[in-house]
């Protein structure tokens, strides 16, 4: 019972310092302070300073951010000797724990005491755990999206094509037979309209001894007479 009733005192004390923190910052402070100094443990949310118990709003205090470690050379030389299984020595093994449980920081710095309190992100480790494994939702998402790109579906359909027409031979692939008759284009005449001016110079050549052997039979006619 004691410890059912210590609890929702705290509650009750949380409850109404968050209800004070825009109308009576004072009274809100002095409820956090009664909250903290019953609960006898440090005061670790974020919307609160664990120093004056001034409750955070957007004009009293500032926020920064400070990024996890970068990955550097030296660092991914003992990243790819951990990918080969090679051993590592004690030094290495240091290096990459340390670059492993980097995490992103946020500095927050209440104007009420003019202190900064620190508050810690998410490993890196932990992260490339949740990205890679297959039942977080973020992952299975992706997985969906990737598998419903047209993209991805296109180049699908025409490996597919191109394996079925390397499958088959010239004599059983189909043809496609058009309805429409087919036009002769200007470019596909036969051979023989087209004459060379040899083959004319030749014709004119054999009209003029056609006439004048025709006049030759005419004046032998006449002489015959």
């Amino acid at each position: 019972m004691a410890e059912e009733e210590k609890e929702k005192k705290l509650r009750f004390l949380k409850n109404s310092a968050f209800h004070f923190q825009t109308s009576c910052s004072e009274q809100a402070r002095f409820l956090m302070w009664t909250h903290q100094s019953i609960a006898d443990a440090k005061y670790t949310e974020e919307r609160v300073c664990p120093y004056c118990f001034q409750c955070r709003l957007p004009e009293n205090h500032r926020v920064r951010f400070k990024p996890k470690r970068r990955l550097t050379p030296q660092v991914q030389r003992v990243l790819n000797r951990e990918a080969a299984n090679r051993t590592l020595s004690l030094k290495q093994v240091k290096m990459l724990q340390k670059y492993k449980n980097s995490t992103s920081t946020m500095l927050v710095t209440c104007y009420s005491c003019n202190k900064t309190s620190r508050h810690s992100g998410v490993k890196r480790d932990f992260l490339a755990a949740f990205s890679h494994n297959p039942n977080a939702p973020n992952s299975r998402g992706k997985n969906i999206d990737a598998a419903r790109t047209p993209k991805s579906a296109g180049k699908g359909s025409v490996s597919h094509i191109k394996s079925g027409a390397k499958g088959k031979s010239p004599a059983t692939t189909p043809r496609s037979t058009s309805s429409r008759p087919a036009t002769p284009s200007p470019s596909t005449k036969p051979i023989g309209v087209k004459k060379s001016p040899f083959s004319h110079l030749k014709m004119l050549l054999n009209l003029e001894q056609k006439q004048s052997s025709k006049k030759g039979g005419l004046q032998d006619f006449l002489c015959s007479l």
